[in-house]
């Protein structure tokens, strides 16, 4: 007898796919996860989580344990520029106070970004993915394709040679930046495909000798002989050496252990013992899906967008889908909204996407002006003298220009509004306010404040809670001031279409510094998503109020009236 569908079958079990299960257990979505492979990655990849992908993983309680497994904040400092990690240095650019708990964050945010390796971060996601569901990883089976049937997705799966199919309300493909999915839906990709291609050398080794009086998670590598930049996952005893090739001057097949430890010496510019445990190679994209969303089967991840590792936007923006996505699929499967609301996620996220893309691609011919002034060429004695007039008396003004270089980098690799929550800017999202309430801050790009679609500002609400952490999971969240309280609780609980789908917050007295600051000494009511997200503005005081927020509710979820819903 075959099982009932599922409500989620997720594809891919990198960050993306496993924070999918998270949150589909937490909202009490049946579920499944397969993965062709035989388990998670042993290998570092990415490796930068940014403050609003730690905010998201707050909500499970797991972002101190992301910190404690991280990259220390002391050994993140600097970003360097050197002829090798023994030569001398073209330049650095000091991370002080733009790392770890620092004010910089702590003043936006109730967390910070972490330095963490993916074959040390998705054991963590894993561990509580399957705490709260430990059937839903089906490991070395792999989805062939997928397909919309009526009132269902399909797919057809492989395990141990045997092909058979399985049915689900929908389909979320978190398989990869080669998405065999997003291939068979004959959803295209916008961007550029190669933008150049690289191999990764991971070896095993103890840098600090080498670089500890510079710590850091990167040092790029720019000499004669070589060039490519050195990712530090563990000072002590996990590197990866990145360096490009052209595949119509070098074949993928030359580039043997012995020709990458060739590499990996004249990098490091003296002996120095390492192993090296794996050598893969990739090729640089930076793509957007055209669509998130074909018939029942959503793309996530990777699937949807491809980026340039500069500026480490990649992992985080998938997380960001997910954030986005599994509240909306939930009140979708529950009919609390039609099916057509999802496409909300590719008009929120494509765009968020697509300026990820546009900034890591900037970050990468950013790079270009520092190897100009260097003087870097393919001709060995061309780069051979440019070096030698650098490091001489004639070359002080081009090692100034360098400095500025190397220092307009600085956004590359710290700059808040990539790091914060995003803006969705569509008609999804409103006010009912006579007038706008103005940011009260922008630092870095990041303006602080309450506009739709931004996300919800960090204040303090008790003493070590943040307005973050008392947004719900599953319903939206409604806050107000505590002299309100009575009216809005009333409002709510006499209509059970409000009551089953927002949670009331009332501000403490003691607490309302930042509150109101935000809300420009105004009285307001916020309505905020389950995704953390400002849904809706509206008066505080106001004789119909369950007409704001029946309105409110049917405008962020694309409906008539409550009663338009659409079951699935």
């Amino acid at each position: 007898m075959s099982q009932a569908p599922k409500d989620l079958l997720i594809v891919g079990s990198g960050p993306t796919g496993i924070a999918a299960s998270m949150f589909a257990s937490r909202l009490g979505l049946s579920h499944s996860v397969v993965e062709r492979r035989s388990g998670l990655h042993q290998y570092p990849q990415a490796h930068v989580l940014k403050t609003r992908s730690l905010e998201i993983l707050r909500r499970f309680g797991l972002d101190q344990t992301v910190h404690a497994a991280g990259t220390r904040v002391e050994d993140q400092r600097f970003t360097s520029w050197c002829t090798s990690l023994s030569g001398p240095e073209y330049g650095r650019i000091d991370l002080l106070g733009r790392k770890g708990p620092s004010d910089r964050f702590l003043s936006v945010s109730p967390t910070y970004p972490a330095n963490i390796s993916q074959n040390k971060l998705e054991p963590i996601l894993y561990e509580c993915a399957t705490a709260l569901n430990n059937a839903a990883f089906q490991f070395d089976t792999e989805c062939l394709s997928a397909r919309t049937e009526d009132e269902f997705a399909v797919a057809t799966l492989q395990r141990n040679g045997e092909t058979f199919e399985e049915r689900a309300r929908f389909i979320i493909a978190a398989d990869g930046a080669a998405s065999g999915i997003r291939a068979g839906l004959g959803i295209n990709f916008e961007g550029p495909n190669a933008l150049a291609h690289f191999c990764a050398v991971h070896i095993e080794a103890d840098f600090s000798p080498l670089v500890s009086h510079m710590p850091g998670v990167l040092y790029w590598i720019l000499n004669p002989e070589v060039s490519g930049v050195f990712i530090v996952h563990d000072m002590t005893a996990v590197q990866v050496f990145m360096f490009p090739y052209d595949p119509k001057e070098l074949d993928r097949s030359s580039l043997t252990p012995g020709y990458c430890e060739a590499m990996v010496k004249r990098a490091i510019g003296k002996d120095h013992q390492f192993r090296i445990a794996k050598v893969d190679t990739w090729t640089m994209s930076a793509q957007v899906a055209e669509n998130y969303r074909s018939g029942r089967v959503l793309l996530a991840g990777d699937a949807a967008h491809r980026f340039p590792p500069t500026g480490g936007l990649g992992l985080n923006t998938g997380l960001q889908d997910i954030n986005n996505l599994m509240w909306k699929m939930k009140l979708v499967i529950d009919g609390e909204a039609s099916i057509d609301f999802l496409d909300t996620y590719t008009r929120e996220c494509r765009p968020v996407a697509q300026r990820n893309r546009d900034r890591s691609a900037e970050n990468f011919k950013g790079m270009a002006r520092v190897e100009q002034i260097i003087g870097v060429s393919k001709d060995v004695q061309v780069f051979e003298a440019s070096l030698r007039d650098l490091f001489s008396a004639n070359g002080r003004q081009r090692r100034r220009d360098l400095q500025s270089a190397l220092l307009d980098q600085l956004p590359h690799f710290a700059y808040l509004d990539v790091e914060m929550a995003p803006n969705y800017d569509v008609e999804a999202v409103g006010t009912s306010l006579e007038s706008d309430l103005p940011h009260i801050d922008e630092i870095e790009g990041y303006e602080v404040g309450l506009k739709p679609g931004a996300g919800l500002p960090h204040f303090e609400v008790a003493p070590g809670v943040s307005s973050l952490d008392v947004i719900s999971l599953n319903k939206f969240t409604l806050f107000v001031t505590h002299e309100f309280e009575k009216a809005w609780s009333k409002t709510i609980a006499e209509s059970e279409p409000l009551s089953k789908l927002i949670d009331l917050y009332a501000m403490s007295d003691r607490y309302r510094f930042m509150w109101d600051r935000l809300c420009q000494m105004e009285d307001v009511a916020i309505l905020v998503r389950p995704d953390g997200h400002v849904g809706w503005l509206m008066p505080a005081m106001s004789s119909d109020a369950p007409q704001l927020l029946r309105s409110a509710l049917d405008s962020i979820l694309h409906r008539n009236t409550m009663a338009d819903a659409i079951a699935v």
